[in-house]
């Protein structure tokens, strides 16, 4: 036996024995399967040219609500977002830092005095949901949901996020900024051992409130609340210690100020961006996994199903759909059947977006036939399932194999056991009776 082989085996045998190695051994996995190192890294680039004209826009909108606490704090948030990004205890960072807050307060100044104009300010609206919306389908990809919200959805929640999430923040950096808060925080000091405490804890609790509510607000699914804490956890705490841990920014930005002057922030804000996006997507895939940890447990296998096994389990899907649909029932979701069949979210959502692509379902809340089950046979669904783009092929010989295949779906259909799902239900019933 070789040594890679050896260290496999052991591997598995030490998987079999420990569901929580199973747990971060699948994570890891499903972090590199879903490619989030290459996912972070055009986050981070979308977020270096969308970064600026989404904060424009949501001051905007801020300073419209909050009047003069926005012209107070809009720099404070600035100031501490840039820092949180490329951590500025350089000389330099910290005078790239602060031009960058004043271009871009003066672009909001722009925004305000109408000299982008209607076209202008549209298109950086634009900009700033297409940034969303590229959030938003990496974290579908680590859901394994293949279809995205429906335009109103996303114009309701791209909304409320620029809108009312920009308001809170600024909000609670003004509330933070008053007297009465200096007066609890000197209080706090009084206690002994508090003020040490809470200041190393208060951080991490802010950050796990906000990773939890994007993990559970982002994905187009329902997440539970316990799978979105613990992903907010293991998001925020990472985040937390990455900003505590900046070396490695400090050193790059010493090296790059050399060589590109004032430039030397870019490159060191994109490695920063880089690295959030890491910890945001690990987060998000910590969450999922939480979520599916029975399902996570199968994913490998499910992954390593072959046809005939994905063939029955979209039959059971249908099936299922269909009985719910004559009992005049609830529509099934995807995350019940998943549970149900003992099959992987990933999978079943995979399945699901290609039955509905054929005309075999209807995702409206839950899954509903897209036609009545009398007009739904067992051939309809293989042939969905089988259906794909296939490379192109010359010759007496493929046009003989393509004429023998047709031969044989159309015996398939024609075959006594392709039964529609209405009769498959009422044989399952009298075969019961």
């Amino acid at each position: 036996m070789s040594i890679r082989a050896s260290i496999r085996s052991r591997v598995r045998r030490l998987l079999e024995k420990n569901r929580a190695a199973q747990f971060v051994y699948l994570t890891v996995q499903g972090f590199v399967d879903n490619r989030c190192p290459a996912r972070a890294a055009g986050l981070a680039y979308t977020t270096l040219l969308a970064l600026v004209p989404l904060l424009a826009v949501v001051f905007a909108f801020s300073k419209s609500l909050l009047k003069e606490s926005s012209v107070k704090v809009a720099p404070v948030v600035l100031d501490k977002l840039l820092e949180y990004i490329a951590p500025g205890q350089v000389e330099v960072a910290a005078a790239a830092r602060q031009e960058t807050i004043e271009k871009i307060q003066s672009f909001i100044g722009n925004i305000e005095a109408g000299a982008l104009g209607t076209i202008g300010t549209l298109a950086l609206l634009l900009v700033a949901i297409r940034l969303l919306m590229t959030i938003e389908q990496a974290f579908n990809d680590i859901w394994g949901i293949a279809q995205g919200r429906s335009v109103w959805r996303r114009v309701v929640y791209y909304w409320t996020a620029l809108t009312l999430g920009p308001v809170l923040l600024i909000g609670a950096v003004a509330v933070t900024g008053t007297t009465e808060f200096a007066g609890l925080t000197g209080r706090l000091r009084a206690l002994p051992g508090a003020e040490k405490f809470l200041l190393k804890l208060l951080p991490f609790v802010l950050l796990w409130g906000g990773f939890t509510f994007l993990y559970a607000a982002m994905p187009n699914t329902a997440v539970r609340f316990r799978a979105a804490l613990m992903g907010g956890i293991v998001g925020g705490s990472l985040w937390q210690i990455n900003n505590l841990l900046n070396a490695m920014y400090v050193s790059r930005v010493v090296t790059y100020s050399k060589i590109y002057g004032g430039l030397g922030i870019i490159p060191v804000f994109l490695v920063g961006l880089y690295c959030a996006w890491l910890i945001v997507l690990f987060g998000a895939q910590v969450s999922c996994a939480a979520q599916n940890a029975r399902a996570c447990f199968q994913q490998r296998a499910g992954n390593q199903l072959d046809q005939l096994a994905r063939e029955r389990l979209a039959c059971q899907v249908v099936l299922a759909a269909c009985q719910r649909f004559l009992n005049s029932q609830p529509a099934p979701t995807t995350e019940e059947l998943a549970a149900t069949l003992a099959a992987a979210p990933q999978l079943l959502n995979r399945l699901v977006h290609r039955l509905a692509e054929g005309g075999i379902l209807v995702a409206a809340g839950g899954l509903v036939p897209a036609r009545p089950p009398e007009n739904i046979t067992l051939a309809d669904v293989l042939h969905v399932l089988r259906t794909g783009p296939v490379p192109g092929a010359a010759g007496a010989d493929a046009d003989r194999v393509g004429q023998l295949l047709a031969a044989l779906q159309a015996a398939e259909r024609a075959a006594p056991a392709n039964l529609n799902f209405r009769e498959i239900l009422q044989s399952s019933r009298g075969s019961t009776d």
